[in-house]
């Protein structure tokens, strides 16, 4: 599969990136919920990577957060 930078994942049917595939760059932001941090997918993609604190959110509510974001 051909990813091109820019293409929103969602459109590709990607929910879910290999843990192993990303690094961790810079805390962004900080938050009630949890931190997002910047990343780079695959060593060229920069992502933003949401992490939940324990118990702040179900994981229905996360998954139906970021199908809102798609």
């Amino acid at each position: 599969m051909v990813i091109l930078k820019g293409v929103c994942l969602a459109l590709l049917g990607i929910w879910e990136l290999k843990r192993e595939e990303i690094a961790l760059l810079k805390e962004l932001g900080s938050g009630q919920f949890g931190v997002v941090q910047l990343g780079k997918w695959k060593g060229q993609y920069d992502v933003a990577v949401k992490m939940i604190k324990e118990g702040s959110m179900s994981e229905d509510e996360f998954f139906q957060e970021a199908q809102t974001m798609m």
